[in-house]
């Protein structure tokens, strides 16, 4: 009968998995962002860095670290490359892009895998490269990549200050060598914010395709944080 078939229907899924525990701790949705109810670990990650007076120390009698003439140093958590990245979980396109002003900093190096039009690439380009109030510029950016020749050469048109290349998400190395291409900065090692949005992923199996999509660029691109509709 349908009451029997609606009794045998599961209506839990038990799984014993401390990565997908720890993975599930770092997912936060997009909407908790802007109504700043994030959990306190996700705001203290995205937080915007210190002022320059708290980003430099003077060191005392030695020599200058970092070849800088004045002999002052970045003071920057040795940890924050090793930390796992926070996820952003995005539904829809205003949601995606409304996420921006909470992960992308002045400065930063990111990457869009799935530009397609190159509209939310243009957008996150422009924050990253923005001034940040203190030495008048950002000098970062952000590159876009899509697997489709045709899509890449159509927003190079419409966006042509902005950086877009055909590449395969799952090539990290390939990723690593474009950032040095297209994003040299002082960063030395992947990026510090990743937007993801490949509709590929949407299917029956959409759901372990994007865990190990974020896991993959999580472990080799080390960002701070991971964009996801």
């Amino acid at each position: 009968s349908t009451n029997d078939t609606e009794c045998r229907r599961c209506r839990v899924v038990i799984v014993k998995s401390a990565g997908l525990h720890a993975w599930a701790r770092r997912l936060v949705h997009a909407g908790r962002l802007a109504a700043g109810t994030a959990p306190e670990y996700v705001q203290q990650r995205l937080l915007p860095p210190p002022p320059p007076a708290e980003e430099f120390q003077q060191q005392g009698d030695g020599p200058a670290v970092g070849g800088g003439e004045e002999g002052i140093t970045r003071s920057r958590s040795s940890e924050e490359s090793y930390l796992p990245p926070v996820i952003v979980a995005a539904v829809g396109v205003d949601e995606y892009r409304r996420a921006a002003p909470f992960a992308v900093r002045p400065g930063d190096a990111v990457l869009e895998v799935g530009c397609h039009l190159g509209k939310t690439t243009a957008l996150l380009h422009d924050m990253a490269t923005r001034p940040d109030g203190h030495d008048g510029g950002g000098g970062g950016g952000c590159l876009g990549i899509d697997i489709g020749p045709r899509i890449v050469n159509g927003a190079r048109k419409r966006y042509p200050h902005v950086p877009f290349h055909v590449a395969d998400a799952w090539r990290t190395g390939d990723l690593l060598r474009l950032r040095e291409r297209f994003l040299p900065g002082p960063r030395r090692w992947g990026y510090d914010v990743v937007y993801v949005d490949v509709g590929g992923l949407s299917g029956s199996d959409g759901l372990l395709e994007a865990a190990s999509l974020l896991t993959a660029l999580g472990n080799a691109l080390e960002p701070r944080c991971i964009v996801i509709k």
